[in-house]
């Protein structure tokens, strides 16, 4: 806040909307970043969700990269 150059008074007003920004952010399940309701790369007529059903296997954790 401070490299932001925002007054020290008003800090504890603005803090609370930075973190529901960050986690509406982070955590939002809309199709474009819930991976189960990606399309899935190899096949896009199927969603990530359809592909690893037919295989009887469940996804416990990934990981986001991002290049650039």
């Amino acid at each position: 806040m401070k490299a932001e150059g925002k007054p020290e008074q008003i800090w504890d007003k603005i803090i609370p909307g930075k973190i529901q920004r960050f986690i509406s952010d982070n955590t939002t399940l809309d199709q474009e970043k819930a991976l189960l309701d990606q399309n899935f790369i190899k096949d896009e007529s199927k969603k990530v969700g359809e592909y690893v059903k037919e295989f009887n296997v469940e996804v416990t954790g990934f990981k986001r990269v991002s290049l650039g």
